[in-house]
């Protein structure tokens, strides 16, 4: 299908299209076209789940959201802690597999409940989504999630995303 073919039928079917570039340049439209394919990654960030909130410690666990490949799916990840303040550890932890991580942040400063009010961290998870046939990658995307979390209370914390947290990035093309 050329890309006129493409935009007829994205105009029949009641989608709106900003530009024809946009069309031709994505690899979301990409997808299904493609043997293995390209991973189709939602626009989203995955929502994290809280698993400890106390007095010293507050971990949250990161699943990566399911990506479509018309064949199987292959996932790695990494961490980065961009920014800190106050007297926290933080630590971003991808397991073996990749699809999920584990977001920890430990209070540091002195007495039974270390964590103070305005506490606050940016923690990045690189997800890596590779589309696989037969072993080998067809198609790969890269999306970075990032997590801003603020302490809201003195004693027990009160941990809380940051107004307009967590954000996802656009997915682009791996780096060879």
């Amino acid at each position: 299908m050329d890309r006129r073919e493409a935009l007829k039928k994205m105009m029949a079917g009641g989608a709106v299209v900003a530009g024809a570039s946009m069309v031709s340049s994505s690899p979301v439209f990409a997808a299904g076209s493609v043997g293995g394919g390209t991973p189709v990654v939602p626009a989203t960030a995955p929502p994290p789940a809280t698993a400890v909130n106390d007095k010293r410690f507050a971990t949250w666990q990161l699943t990566a959201p399911d990506v479509s490949c018309s064949t199987g799916t292959k996932v790695s990840s990494y961490g980065t802690i961009m920014m800190t303040e106050g007297n926290i550890s933080v630590m971003l932890t991808p397991s073996a597999t990749g699809e999920t991580a584990t977001l920890t942040v430990a209070g540091t400063g002195p007495g039974n409940s270390p964590f103070r009010q305005g506490d606050q961290f940016v923690a990045v998870w690189h997800v890596k989504y590779e589309c696989m046939n037969s072993g080998a990658p067809t198609g790969c995307q890269m999306v970075d999630y990032t997590y801003h979390y603020a302490n809201l209370a003195n004693g027990n914390p009160n941990w809380q995303p940051y107004p307009g947290y967590p954000q996802a990035s656009p997915p682009r093309p791996c780096s060879p």
